[in-house]
Formats: structure tokens, sequence, C-alpha cells
């Protein structure tokens, strides 16, 4: 057994725009609810009347073949389903390593110490991505699913897990 917690990120391609998105944002808090093992990041791309629009979206959903909304990423490593077994089964896979994340906040600065510790001995090159992430941003969400999570548009949505900035390149800084 690992001596490590697993944990899983879901990436959800999503924009406050898009009318279909609910589902899976709902669909996202309440696993995490339950799962807290469980960490999400919006990435908000396409229209740009979106606020919170991720800077890299379009380069972002090029590089994992994202062609429409909503889509959602498991540990970046292929396309969730919407179906949380998928998402069961992730967290109870082998955690083959573990990060230790150090960060503090002074004024307008974060600055963060990043340790891991493996399980393993491996040749694989392994990347790190370290992303600024903000909750409780509202907003209005489009909604085509009225009256099931709200009315259209849900004028009081709390965003959640909105990816800002990466520390890292996008896609992560090679593990020495």
């Amino acid at each position: 057994p690992s001596p490590f917690t697993q944990k899983i990120l879901v990436e959800d391609a999503t924009g406050a725009w898009c009318g279909y998105c609910p589902r899976v944002a709902f669909a996202l808090e309440d696993y995490k609810a339950a799962n807290p093992n469980c960490i999400t990041a919006a990435v908000h791309g396409g229209s740009s009347t979106d606020p919170f629009k991720f800077r890299y979206y379009s380069t972002y959903n090029s590089h994992f073949g994202i062609t429409g909304y909503p889509s959602a990423m498991i540990n970046r490593t292929r396309e969730w389903s919407e179906n949380t077994s998928e998402l069961d089964q992730a967290l109870r896979a082998w955690a083959p390593l573990g990060l230790a994340i150090n960060s503090t906040v002074s004024g307008s600065d974060i600055t963060g110490t990043v340790r891991v510790k493996f399980n393993v001995t491996t040749d694989k090159s392994m990347k790190i991505v370290i992303a600024l992430v903000e909750n409780g941003l509202v907003y209005p969400q489009t909604n085509y699913y009225a009256p099931t999570y709200g009315s259209d548009p849900i004028s009081n949505f709390v965003h959640n897990g909105v990816l800002r900035k990466t520390a890292t390149d996008l896609f992560g800084d090679t593990i020495n």
C-alpha cells in the first residue's frame, strides 16, 4: 500500500455563458462534499463576456482535445463521462508520490514551497503544475436545465475553483 493519500484533479472546461455547464458544476460540488480528496478547477473559456475566462483556455482546450462545453478531465489523462464511479475508481488508485505544499500570503504576494516524495523508483518524466484557483465568485450562470438547477440564468451562481493563473507552465514543469 502507498503511504500517500490519493487525490484526484477534475478540470472542468466551462463558462458562465454555457447553459449546459451547470449540470457538471453541480455534480462536482456534490461529489466533492462527500469526497474531499477530489480537487476541481474550472477552466473558463469561450465567450468574451465571461469575466472568469482563463487567458490560455484555447491552448488548454487544444492540448486536451476539448471541442465542446462542458467537458471535464480526470487527472489530465482522460475525459470524465459524468459517471461518479470513474471518480471513485480514480480515488482508489495507488498513489506513487506525495506532495507537501507550504504557502504564505503577504499583501498581494503568494509564496510557496513544494516538496515531492516518491514511493517508487521510476525513469518516467513527471511534471508539476501549480495553479491559483479562486472560490466564491458570484456571477450569473446561463442554465438550460431550469428549473432543475434554478432559474435561467442562475443570478447568484457561486463559481468555485476558478482557474486564474498558473505559477508553472500550463502543462507542467519537470520534477527533478
